[in-house]
């Protein structure tokens, strides 16, 4: 039995009938790097997602870049070795056609009988669009990503041929053999936090992905309505011993940190610029030392379970709909998050949203 289902929560694949208090859907993350063995990597890979699917989660976060290895691979890797883990995979119209995209899903369906959830990206290192050729600007690439994903759910959505004439991409009668099942459609998130992004989450009708600032930074619910946020967990059962396990974990890195600084102006991402004007530790609960140090992509929550939970709570009750767990290291990390989302629970069933 996963610890989700033990506790009666629905954070993600609890079984029917469960009772639902915070409507929220939780993933967590894929290892990012592929600089240990090929074995070394894939048991790697094995062992996140049966963390995850021990956990009750709905699915792993896969991103997508010049470094990483493909990720409809890896969603595969992993779909070999789960039975209900969902990979969320991050789609780059840079690396592929809208069709060769949409073939995937439904080769991955048809294989399996397992849905596969995106996450459409236009990425952000000004390295990787240069090495590919790719010349188009910040807001451009977002309407590229737009065109792509409405030829892609046309494709998945609709067993006729599919004639599109647009900016980027021509079809002449398209379709998708065999069909996609309409039950294992995927659900779709996009990654953007400046206008043109939020934007391009509204034309695709997708859960809009970001970062999210210390609690304490809000004053606007609507800034986050319906939107997913990326964010690690280090909770234990003090707020010390967690302090303890994140400096453990996330040592001092001047190296690290020199890296990050170089690095930022290569990147045209909102977002990233937005993190790194943020002191590294704001609130009780707030810490960007390894995004600073660039060990890790996202803010971490670090305290007690009283005090996570309670700031996750506090997201979710600005309308956040999704979490996106950094990656965990060991078994025990995806445990201790689980406990502070427990204590998330009981504030919303306290304090209903």
């Amino acid at each position: 039995m996963c610890w989700l289902e033990s506790t009666g929560l629905l954070w993600g694949l609890a079984p029917a009938g469960r009772e639902v208090r915070l409507a929220v859907l939780v993933y967590s993350t894929c290892p990012t790097t592929a600089r240990v063995s090929p074995e070394a990597f894939r048991q790697q890979l094995a062992d996140v997602a049966g963390w995850a699917e021990r956990a009750g989660l709905r699915g792993l976060l896969i991103f997508t870049d010049n470094y990483m290895i493909d990720p409809w691979a890896a969603a595969q890797h992993i779909m070999e070795r789960t039975e209900r883990v969902v990979p969320l995979v991050a789609v780059q119209p840079l690396y592929l056609h809208p069709y060769s995209a949409a073939r995937n899903i439904s080769t991955l369906a048809h294989l399996y009988g397992r849905r596969v959830d995106l996450n459409f990206v236009t990425g952000a290192s000004r390295r990787d669009f240069q090495a590919l050729g790719c010349t188009i600007d910040h807001d451009e690439r977002y309407a590229r990503l737009v065109e792509f994903g409405k030829i892609m759910l046309d494709l998945l959505d609709n067993p006729e041929r599919l004639t599109h004439s647009g900016k980027y991409y021509q079809l002449d009668g398209a379709n998708l053999q065999p069909a996609m099942s309409p039950d294992l459609l995927p659900m779709r998130f996009l990654a953007g936090s400046s206008p043109v992004g939020i934007e391009a989450a509204r034309a695709l009708d997708a859960v809009r992905l970001t970062y999210p600032l210390a609690l304490e930074q809000y004053d606007d619910s609507s800034i986050l309505s319906g939107a997913g946020i990326r964010l690690g967990i280090i909770a234990r059962e003090t707020s010390e011993e967690a302090w303890q396990v994140a400096h453990r974990l996330f040592p001092p890195d001047r190296v690290g940190e020199a890296k990050a600084k170089f690095l930022v102006h290569g990147v045209e991402s909102q977002w990233w610029h937005r993190l790194r004007q943020e002191p590294v530790t704001s609130g009780a609960t707030y810490w960007l030392y390894p995004f600073h140090s660039f060990k890790t992509f996202c803010p971490y929550l670090v305290g007690s379970y009283r005090e996570v939970g309670e700031t996750i709570a506090g997201y979710l009750r600005l309308g956040v709909s999704t979490l996106i767990l950094g990656e965990p290291y060991t078994e025990d990390d995806l445990f201790h998050a689980q406990l502070a989302l427990q204590h998330a629970d009981r504030v919303g069933a306290q304090h209903p949203l």
